[in-house]
């Protein structure tokens, strides 16, 4: 009798070696597949469409130049928008009048542009 229970509690131990060992890849491929999940959660949301209100700065700080708001609203990806502080408008050779801002007076980088909804106004004086 006592040799049966020593051999059982050998193959115990030998079993839960063996389910110990199966364990392990198990893990890393979890590991990996929640990288993997991580990674493309954070293309599609850096890729996602969105809208910001930027601050505007004139180029020309000199001339006698005025803006209707300090701000405009602006949309693109959210990897286009996250670096984006300030958007220059081109006032240089500008008779006296007022322009409504366009995306020909403004500096915006690539994948921006002005939202529909956005209206503003630049007053240049004599």
């Amino acid at each position: 009798m006592k040799e049966n229970e020593i051999l059982l509690e050998a193959e115990q131990q030998q079993g839960d070696i063996v389910r110990a060992r199966t364990k392990w890849p198990v893990y890393v491929l979890a590991f990996i597949l929640c990288l993997a999940l991580a990674a493309l959660v954070w293309v599609c949301v850096m890729n996602s469409q969105d809208t910001d209100y930027i601050t505007l700065q004139l180029e020309d700080a000199a001339a006698d130049c005025t803006l209707s708001m300090p701000t405009v609203k602006v949309e693109g990806s959210v990897s286009a928008l996250k670096g984006l502080t300030v958007i220059t408008v081109k006032n240089k050779d500008l008779a006296p009048g007022i322009y409504p801002l366009t995306e020909q007076l403004l500096e915006l980088p690539e994948g921006v542009f002005l939202s529909t909804g956005s209206y503003v106004l630049l007053t240049v004086g004599d």
